[in-house]
């Protein structure tokens, strides 16, 4: 991956991590867990923005993120939402099947192509 970077917007109560660059589990993990834990600390939802960014993982690997990462496994986990800016060119296919698995486990995240939608939706009942 080229760069991650995090900002928080004090406007919307919102963390906003970008990414760009080749996205391989690993980095992936990395983004997850930092974001998490910062928007955990300071009650913020979080807006992840990877239009700049290129993912590498297979449908298997977005599967296992969340069991994997103790991030997911703490008590105020559930709290964050959480929403995955993306382009259109992007693996929408496996991006839609990683919300669907993080529904499954209870998370409220949401897939956009658009910023003000995901700002929008994010905001609500924070």
């Amino acid at each position: 991956m080229d760069y991650f970077s995090l900002h928080v917007d004090e406007q919307n109560k919102l963390l906003r991590v970008k990414a760009a660059g080749r996205v391989l589990k690993a980095d992936a993990a990395d983004v997850i867990n930092t974001a998490r834990r910062e928007a955990m600390k300071n009650d913020l939802n979080i807006l992840y923005d990877l239009q700049a960014a290129k993912t590498t993982l297979t449908a298997f690997d977005w599967y296992e993120l969340p069991r994997e990462l103790e991030v997911f496994r703490t008590p105020t986990a559930r709290r964050i939402r959480a929403g995955a800016l993306i382009s259109e060119r992007d693996d929408v296919g496996n991006l839609k099947f990683f919300e669907n698995v993080l529904h499954n486990l209870g998370f409220n995240v949401k897939i956009f192509f658009h910023d003000e939608d995901a700002v929008r939706w994010l905001a609500k009942n924070s």
